[in-house]
């Protein structure tokens, strides 16, 4: 008996995360170097089969990353869930934005330079773009949460959120540049950037003009 077109959108559905979760397997190990005959394998079927659903790698990465952009994935979403004061909060965001970082460097080599090749489409890198302004709200807030509790220095929290996210793609520029096949050894554990932050105790930064002054 032929299957209904709903068991065969289910069977479609399957198949397809099937290929998804192989390719961020395989392109967490091997990144550019992954070859559609790797991700085939991985999932356990044919290159035809692969192709059927995906028209090349570069097409499957873009799907990773749409699927990486669901809602579901959204820092918002996720940030309720977080416990702990917003201190406890900034430390968990920003240990997991490096722990992706240090598990899985050739992913994040391959994405970095597709971004920077300009290989992604105006629409993906506009819900890319989305998402940074997201963490950089949420950032934000948790730190003005933190200053109210007494838990970071008093200085300007756009200027502070201004410094850890310097701090952060500036590390996500070094992941590019890393060789095939190197480790991110480097990477800091999320207290080291955090203590750029301050303490409580920490007075504020002075400002003054260059030039002027006594």
């Amino acid at each position: 008996m032929p299957r209904s077109a709903a068991a065969n959108r289910q069977l479609q559905q399957a198949q397809r995360a099937n290929l998804l979760a192989a390719a961020r397997r395989v392109f967490f190990r091997g990144g550019a170097s992954a070859t559609m005959a790797d991700l085939a394998a991985e999932a356990g079927v044919s290159q035809g089969l692969a192709y059927r659903y995906f028209r090349s790698k570069e097409a499957i990465f873009r799907a990773m990353i749409e699927e990486s952009l669901d809602p579901k994935e959204s820092l918002a979403h996720r940030l309720g869930k977080i416990p702990g004061g917003p201190r406890a909060q900034l430390t968990a965001i920003v240990t997991g934005v490096l722990e992706r970082r240090r598990q899985a460097p050739e992913f994040y080599r391959y994405f970095y330079r597709a971004l920077a090749d300009g290989d992604l489409s105006p629409s993906l890198r506009r819900r890319l773009q989305a998402r940074f302004e997201e963490l950089h709200r949420a950032l934000r807030h948790l730190v003005i949460e933190a200053q109210a509790a007494g838990e970071i220095g008093s200085d300007d929290p756009e200027e502070l959120v201004t410094v850890l996210l310097a701090a952060l793609e500036g590390l996500w520029r070094r992941t590019s540049r890393t060789p095939e096949g190197g480790a991110n050894d480097n990477i800091p554990h999320a207290e080291v950037l955090l203590r750029m932050l301050g303490s409580p105790s920490t007075p504020p930064a002075s400002r003054s003009v260059s030039g002027r002054g006594a």
